[in-house]
């Protein structure tokens, strides 16, 4: 089943929102995540576009075990992670468990090819012979985004929601496609522009914290009441 979504509703403020949620978890996450070479990562603009998704309801049910009960898993989340022999071995952790009454997991697809716009800075480092000892700042800015997900949410109420991907069968990531503008070197020297190995090297890395720290069972935590359902008032800044 389809759902319809009134993406015009969005507003700057629900943008800035997600910006400053998106840098909260790059502070802390990029650091743990092992990718080597990338540092000082600040989203800077962040435009949801004026094209929705297409989101399709799978199903609402109890929840997956490893959304109930993720402390059972977290050794797991440290190991390095290996999609194919993870879904060999870990299929009965997609059984659902009984939840409270107020609680429940619904299940979409979310596919999106659209014009969302996300402004980015950071910093290529070259870490020998000591961290950080070369470091080289760039910017890019996405100019069409292709993402295709099952996603998971998982709803207490009044508590907090707790989002994870599944594995695709159709495509090796979430992250299907991304083309974007970039530039490497300080604006105010020489800046070279558009270079094809920084921007492959984005879109691993952008794909290995997706893996590391979104696909279930590892997930994202937001706090939820009903309350925060609630328009963002009109007074804030943008």
């Amino acid at each position: 089943m389809s759902l319809e979504l009134n993406w015009e509703l969005l507003t700057k403020e629900h943008s800035k929102l997600a910006k400053d949620f998106l840098n909260e978890k790059l502070k802390t996450s990029l650091p743990a995540s092992g990718i080597a070479g990338l540092g000082n990562v600040v989203i800077h603009d962040l435009d949801l576009g004026d094209r929705a998704p297409i989101v399709e309801l799978i199903d609402i049910s109890d929840p997956f075990d490893g959304m109930a009960n993720p402390e059972l898993y977290e050794d797991k989340e440290n190991e390095d992670f290996d999609e194919r022999q993870y879904y060999r071995e870990d299929a009965a952790r997609l059984t659902t468990v009984a939840s409270g009454p107020d609680c429940v997991q619904v299940r979409v697809r979310v596919a999106y090819q659209g014009s969302a716009v996300l402004r980015v800075s950071a910093d290529v480092q070259v870490n020998t012979p000591s961290p950080a000892f070369v470091s080289l700042p760039f910017e890019l800015t996405t100019r069409a985004l292709h993402i295709d997900a099952e996603i998971i949410a998982y709803v207490r109420e009044n508590k907090d929601i707790r989002i994870s991907l599944l594995h695709s069968i159709k495509h090796s990531s979430p992250l299907v496609d991304v083309s974007f503008d970039a530039n490497l070197g300080d604006e105010n020297q020489s800046v070279l522009r558009n270079v094809e190995k920084i921007q492959n090297f984005i879109v691993v890395a952008t794909r290995t914290l997706m893996a590391k720290y979104l696909m279930y069972p590892r997930s994202l935590v937001f706090p939820f009441t009903f309350d925060s359902m609630t328009e963002p008032s009109a007074g804030a800044e943008g």
